[in-house]
């Protein structure tokens, strides 16, 4: 055998130059998807988006329709609605921010907004009673209100159905139809805050959104400023909005800067003004704050019986248990869907401050809970909905899984989420489930092929889907069949009674009796009647308080009740003075005589002429 061998050479073998490598491409960018810091994409609907503007406006504007029916009728006027219109009337008049020295007891932008839309009533309606017709200034603030509800709830997550649901419970509730209807500085509040709420859960997630809620709240706070106690449900709303992302501290410092320049107005005033602090001869800010918390009689507990919170309480019920209790109830819900926790949270800091021992509770203090209320329950039935249709959805049996795995791992989880994991193992293992499920298997009888396997089974999800619509449909006629007897007949009552005949007659007959020389003693809700429409000088027509309260007013008049001609006798004036708080008022009561009387029993309007004292 041959073998061939290859001599090696003195010459290195030049290899072929290898090509040159082309610098490394830079790193592809990473699937496309949502940015955590920069807003979401818009998405393609199917459904047009002008399509929640169909709905929310025609229903509100139809719920505005029945707040408006008979609106100067019922509910009987209030002292309350009186004061506000009456300061009203003062800034639009250029007289000052009320038409007593202003003395800070609320922040004056509430009575600010309803001067600018006040006149249109008195403009078409003259001779009406002036609250009764400055409620339809009102009108306005309710439809507006009624829409940021519907827009409350999409920025929630809620189907359309269950936003139109929170708005008809918010807007036929006899209790809301009553409340919404008078003049209140709490209705102003209440539609800023919802706008607050809705800037705030904006899916844009833009920097301007949020330094709109903290404007919007401030605004809220300085229309009513019990309305603050909502601002941690605010803040957090805004904090879960933005999530751990670059945004989530320019957000809370917009709004928080927003905020507080908004409502540092208010002290700002008064410092101009020289009344931020209490002194001799002047009214003060940090006065009236001390006076409405500490000095101010407290409404009782709400558990005692006979107090005045209690009895509030009942007064609410009488016009709508199902509204209040049935929102209580949903709250509890937001345990198990994070959608409900920001809503759940304002109606509990609102529930707690009502409860507080010793505190003062106001009668409109629940127009304040009331679109919380609807939300939260609007939210449980479609919770519920869901539930039965659709079984746990996608989006919660992944949940489900990661805190399964989570608890099996021994990770740090919260007690929520421990609670939802026991919850779901209980039902999972209970014996009304398994029996169920061995029912329904029971059911199915066996295949000849894979297709026709295939086909049994979607008969099937038909089946039972059609049986799950008829049980859904069952429930909502039980709801309706117990709801809305109830409503009809509170809506009734809104829609038919007049119970300010009383106080219309007494208005006509001040408007063309009195003399004009002569010094009136009234409440707020007469006050406008007499000096507008009757024409005496507003110096000699006395809100009641003033006789005893306003050192201006005891300047005028040294003489006390005795320089009085003049006394109107209403529910109002009756129920508050006394020897004590009211001395010349009740002098002034004691020693007058009846000219004429409308209405009767506690409801009566009396016109008395005041006498001297005998002996």
């Amino acid at each position: 055998m041959t073998a061939i061998l290859t001599r090696p050479t003195d010459e290195l073998s030049v290899a072929a130059p290898a090509p040159v490598a082309s610098p490394p491409a830079p790193p592809a960018d990473p699937a496309p998807g949502p940015r955590l810091d920069a807003p979401r994409p818009v998405r393609r609907r199917a459904v047009p988006r002008w399509l929640d503007a169909a709905i929310a406006w025609p229903l509100a504007t139809a719920m505005v329709v029945l707040i408006a029916w008979n609106i100067g009728g019922f509910p009987g006027a209030s002292d309350d609605e009186g004061t506000y219109l009456a300061q009203a009337w003062a800034v639009r008049e250029g007289i000052g921010l009320a038409h007593y020295t202003y003395w800070y007891d609320h922040p004056p932008l509430g009575w600010i907004q309803l001067a600018a839309m006040s006149w249109i009533p008195e403009l078409l309606a003259p001779d009406v009673l002036a609250v009764a017709a400055g409620r339809a200034a009102m009108l306005p603030v309710a439809l507006v209100t009624l829409v940021l509800t519907y827009l409350l709830c999409r920025r929630l997550g809620f189907a359309r159905w269950a936003a139109a649901l929170a708005m008809l419970l918010y807007g036929l509730s006899p209790l809301a139809v009553t409340m919404m209807r008078q003049i209140y500085l709490d209705s102003f509040a209440v539609m800023w805050i919802l706008a607050a709420f809705v800037l705030a859960l904006s899916p844009r997630r833009h920097l301007w959104a949020y330094i709109g809620a903290g404007l919007t709240a401030g605004v809220a706070v300085l229309s009513k400023e019990t309305i603050a106690v909502v601002l941690p449900a605010l803040f957090v709303a805004v904090w879960r909005a933005t999530r751990p992302t670059a945004i989530r501290p320019w957000a809370v410092a917009g709004f928080l800067t927003a905020l507080v320049l908004v409502g540092a107005a208010y002290p700002l005033y008064a410092t101009i003004k020289g009344e931020l602090l209490p002194g001799p001869d002047h009214v003060s800010l940090l006065g009236a704050i001390q006076y409405q918390l500490h000095s101010r009689s407290g409404s009782g507990s709400v558990f005692e019986a006979g107090s005045n919170a209690n009895m509030l309480v009942h007064d609410w019920l009488y016009y709508d248990a199902i509204l209040p209790v049935g929102g209580l109830v949903a709250a509890l819900l937001a345990v198990f869907d994070r959608r409900l926790r920001v809503p759940a949270l304002a109606l509990l800091i609102l529930v707690l401050v009502a409860l507080r021992p010793g505190g003062y509770l106001p009668a409109m203090y629940i127009l304040q809970a009331l679109p919380f209320l609807a939300v939260l329950l609007a939210g449980a039935v479609q919770i519920a909905v869901v539930a039965v249709l659709r079984g746990r959805t996608r989006r919660a049996r992944a949940r489900m899984r990661l805190m399964r795995m989570r608890a099996a791992t021994a990770v740090r989880m919260s007690r929520v989420d421990r609670l939802v994991v026991a919850f779901d193992r209980w039902l999972v293992s209970s014996r009304f489930v398994a029996a169920l499920d061995r029912r329904l298997a029971s059911l199915r009888w066996p295949a000849r092929s894979r297709r026709e396997g295939a086909r049994r089974r979607r008969i099937w999800s038909h089946v039972q889907l059609g049986l799950r619509v008829v049980l859904v449909a069952a429930l909502a006629g039980l709801a309706i069949a117990f709801v809305a007897p109830r409503w009809y007949e509170g809506n009734r009552r809104a829609v038919v009674e007049d119970a300010n005949a009383p106080y219309q007659a007494a208005g006509s007959w001040l408007r063309t009796n009195l003399d004009r020389e002569a010094v009136v003693v009234t409440d707020d809700v007469l006050w406008l009647d007499i000096v507008v429409t009757a024409g005496l000088p507003r110096e000699q027509v006395i809100w009641f308080y003033k006789l005893d309260l306003d050192p201006e007013v005891a300047r005028r008049y040294p003489g006390g009740w005795r320089d009085v001609d003049y006394v109107v006798s209403s529910p109002a004036l009756r129920e508050d003075p006394d020897h004590s708080t009211l001395p010349n008022v009740a002098q002034a009561l004691a020693n007058s005589e009846p000219v004429i009387t409308f209405g009767s029993g506690d409801h009566r309007i009396e016109i008395r002429k005041v006498i001297e004292a005998s002996g």
